[in-house]
């Protein structure tokens, strides 16, 4: 029993020194990459830039455009230019994101060993730490690395509800689904996903308690965290905006002449892209978009096939060639193509059917998140919010893989022993 207790304690120390080593490594390798790469704000960048410098100078979301961009990483950023500076094209902030990059990484390790064990945890935060895109992206000033940063420490706090109850789970878990809607308002189908969760996995006599305390909790918690901005949209037009209101405008440039299943430059002198921002301009978005679907449902279903293709075949290349071609030269990693991705979560999917109770939220998460795509529009930084899960999924294939092997080998040693005795067992 004492020789047991050691072991485990040094597998412990272990395991908690290889995570570290594996955690520091994805820290230096994102603060060489954005020291050797010179990224310059581009496309929705620019624009996120000059806001943030407008809430750095006077302290407000500036509205000539209306409330266009979700407020979460403009204020953030804003907030930290008076410290950071915006020299150097924001290479302090760059460089905060490679750091806090190892907060999401701890998070989704914890994540996948949690849901899956723990040579699963150890493969997915080896696969997360390396994955190419995931570097680059902290060279970026988008919205998706601060989602990164919150997503798993969601799902970890939502898991922790379902298993224990009470309210202060409920409370984090409203808290994290506000800062996120603040960052990127994509989590809308969640909520239902969790409560369908806890339905199928729970005893009847928790409904109660769950619907009648723990989901208000939450919901008031969730309130809380968007009431100022609530309040400041509403004090400017009159209206409930609890994030952004460009969702109407994303929907015509999905659902346009010009359309074709990615994003496209819609006509800048069309009473759409002129409101944008607006509730007006969402308003009209979705009219022009729906009335353009009713008229082209036969392309429409060509766009939901080649929307679908590209989701789950195609290898992003958002960053430019020219943070791939230093990769190559500097790190020599490979680049995972989407497509083996795909292909290692339809062998989860496979493998992992009996227990499919207990990653239900987590895919039905990436697939819920993919047919928001098929609504809207492919673009490699939308999907990217779903890559890290694909490689959860696929270090679980790997680790059943492991095991397998490790079970086969120790059979054939077995046999090999008992053939070399005679068949005396050993």
């Amino acid at each position: 029993m004492l020789r047991k207790e050691v072991n485990l304690n040094l597998g412990r120390k272990l395991e908690m020194f290889v995570i570290l080593a594996i955690l520091t490594a994805a820290a230096a390798i994102r603060v060489h990459f954005n020291l050797r790469y010179s990224a310059e704000p581009f496309g929705d960048s620019i624009h996120i830039a000059r806001f943030a410098e407008s809430v750095a100078r006077t302290g407000a979301y500036p509205t000539d455009h209306g409330i266009y961009w979700s407020p979460g990483v403009v204020y953030f950023l804003g907030w930290l230019i008076p410290v950071i500076g915006n020299e150097q094209h924001y290479l302090s902030y760059r460089l905060l994101q490679s750091v806090l990059a190892v907060v999401s990484l701890f998070g989704f390790y914890l994540l996948a060993r949690q849901w899956f064990g723990r040579v699963s945890g150890m493969l997915a935060l080896l696969l997360l730490a390396f994955y190419p895109p995931l570097v680059f992206y902290s060279s970026m000033i988008f919205a998706e690395n601060l989602f990164f940063l919150l997503i798993p420490w969601l799902f970890l706090t939502l898991s922790k509800w379902r298993e224990l109850g009470g309210l202060f789970y409920p409370a984090a878990s409203g808290v994290l689904f506000g800062l996120i809607h603040l960052i990127r308002p994509i989590l809308i189908p969640l909520p239902v996903i969790f409560v369908i969760w806890f339905l199928i996995t729970k005893p009847r006599e928790l409904y109660k308690p769950f619907f009648m305390k723990q989901i208000p909790v939450c919901v008031v918690a969730g309130l809380l965290i968007l009431a100022p901005w609530i309040a400041h949209n509403y004090a400017l037009y009159g209206k409930i905006i609890t994030s952004s209101a460009v969702g109407g405008l994303n929907f015509y440039i999905a659902h346009n002449e010009h359309a074709n299943g990615k994003w496209v430059q819609i006509d800048v002198n069309s009473e759409v892209f002129k409101l944008a921002g607006t509730p007006e301009g969402d308003k009209r978005g979705y009219e022009e978009g729906l009335k353009y679907i009713r008229s082209h449902l036969g392309y429409e279903v060509d766009m939901l096939r080649t929307k679908f293709v590209l989701f789950w075949t195609k290898t992003g290349k958002f960053w430019g060639d020219k943070a791939e071609q230093l990769w190559k030269e500097k790190y020599k990693l490979p680049l995972i193509k989407m497509k083996y991705l795909s292909c290692l979560f339809i062998f989860f999917l496979l493998l992992e059917m009996r227990r499919w109770k207990k990653w239900f939220p987590l895919v039905g998460y990436v697939l819920a998140y993919q047919s928001m795509i098929l609504v809207l529009y492919y673009a490699d930084r939308y999907r990217s919010i779903v890559e890290p899960f694909l490689l959860i999924f696929a270090a679980v294939v790997l680790a059943r893989g492991y095991i397998l092997v490790k079970k086969g080998l120790i059979r054939l040693a077995r046999f090999i022993r008992y053939d070399q005795t005679q068949g005396v067992k050993p």
